[in-house]
């Protein structure tokens, strides 16, 4: 193998060219695992870890175990959330409770 020498104007540029692409080289990134620790679904739900293992002993959080290990599905876990989360109530609906509350008070005096 014969080398030719090379000018410091051209390693530059190779090296250049090379972290060019280096940078603007995409690796394919690979689905999140759907089964997560304890810990991940406490990041998830918000919770502490006493709360997730209260809730997975009443059977209220979807989990599931793997020997001793408590374990979740990431999927399972988000519907849960998304059947437990509460949308705000409008403003026109909180008036309306507001003036029926007041006029119960009224009526009851």
């Amino acid at each position: 193998m014969i080398l030719t020498p090379v000018s410091v104007e051209e390693l530059v540029n190779l090296i250049a060219c090379e972290v060019e692409t280096r940078i603007h080289r995409v690796e394919p990134k690979e689905p999140p695992q759907d089964r997560i620790s304890l810990d991940e679904a406490c990041l998830i739900t918000g919770s502490s870890k006493s709360q997730v293992y209260k809730l997975s002993m009443l059977n209220e959080i979807p989990h599931q175990k793997f020997g001793k290990r408590l374990v979740f599905s990431r999927k399972s876990l988000n519907e849960w959330m998304e059947k437990r989360t509460i949308s705000a109530p409008e403003a026109g609906d909180v008036m309306t409770d507001r003036l029926a509350k007041s006029a119960k008070k009224h009526l009851n005096k």
